[in-house]
């Protein structure tokens, strides 16, 4: 009984950090952008991106570390469509995602790029393998190439200026960063404490490891891109919630993955190949939502009924990732 009351606390703290960590976040993240004379999205597809991704990170390098490549790209094509799937399709539910025509042609396209060197690479690794396919140091020099790439035209966007909004930064520089990281901090923490407890009373009530992994971990690790998404477009900063999502997927593969085979190449099986394509039409499938969007309401973006259909095709994810097993 203990057990379960120090979990559920830990739940509940876990709740409240996340809440708390991205409504700073993004306050701090918005006046930053002001202050850079940046667009909001700038800040998300870098600052808050890279932030959220964290939990990602840190969970592919442990184990590249230990040898458990089927983690590292399980963990990184499981988030990144729970990213597109999931978070977008709550927020979507939740509030409007207008998204701007300069975003759908530039941004989005460099995220399915990602994809698509990625299913490349290992596809290549296939055709000249047949029984085994291998994510080798190279390719990670590949990917992390491509990071760099993705950065310097983050750096080019950001010369450019192009402030989305003219308003007064609420705070100033030092206060903007330390409410920025500090909100990232809270967000990673409180992910953590969710994730913890929330696998200890699933534990405590006798449901499986693997079951556990799927959903509690799978979705635990997306928590912080969740809440700061949900947190952005409720604050109409929904340059912000795409950004985050966008530049979090892109971050995911040419950085997560690029770092994770650099430190041990990774040998992968049939399975986590077929993952790498469906991440791959999610994307694709995230660029054609965005655009029919536009042609039927005269405006790019994501509405209640996109979400719907996003929520839907995730559940079938799960259940096919459960299923296949």
């Amino acid at each position: 009984m203990l057990n379960i009351f120090l979990h559920l606390l830990s739940v509940i703290g876990g709740f409240v950090l996340l809440v708390k960590g991205a409504d700073y976040l993004v306050d701090g993240a918005t006046s930053l952008a002001r202050r850079l004379k940046v667009s909001t999205l700038v800040i998300g597809l870098t600052v808050v991106a890279f932030g959220t991704s964290a939990p990602e990170l840190a969970v592919s390098i442990i184990a590249a570390l230990r040898g458990s490549s089927a983690i590292v790209l399980g963990n990184v094509n499981g988030s990144n469509v729970a990213n597109i799937l999931l978070i977008l399709g709550i927020t979507a539910m939740i509030t409007r995602i207008p998204v701007r025509t300069k975003t759908v042609w530039r941004e989005f396209p460099f995220m399915v790029m990602s994809g698509a060197i990625l299913v490349l690479l290992l596809a290549d690794q296939l055709l000249a393998n047949g029984s085994f396919i291998e994510l080798s140091q190279i390719d990670g020099f590949i990917l992390l190439a491509g990071f760099l790439m993705f950065l310097y035209y983050m750096f080019l966007s950001a010369r450019r200026g192009g402030a989305s909004k003219t308003e007064e930064p609420a705070y100033g520089m030092l206060p903007s960063w330390l409410m920025t990281f500090g909100g990232l901090v809270g967000l990673i923490v409180g992910g953590h404490f969710t994730v913890e407890g929330a696998s200890g009373i699933a534990i405590v009530f006798g449901v499986s490891e693997t079951l556990i992994g799927l959903t509690i971990v799978a979705i635990g690790t997306s928590l912080p891109e969740l809440v700061a998404s949900i947190t952005a477009a409720k604050k109409s900063e929904t340059d912000l919630a795409v950004g985050n999502i966008v530049g979090s997927v892109i971050f995911n593969i040419f950085f997560v993955l690029g770092m994770s085979s650099v430190i041990q190449p990774m040998i992968i099986s049939h399975e986590g190949f077929m993952d790498s394509v469906i991440a791959l039409g999610v994307m694709v499938v995230l660029f054609v939502a965005v655009h029919l969007h536009g042609v039927v309401h005269r405006e790019k973006g994501l509405d209640k009924h996109t979400g719907i259909f996003f929520l839907l095709a995730y559940v079938a994810y799960v259940i096919f990732v459960i299923v296949r097993g």
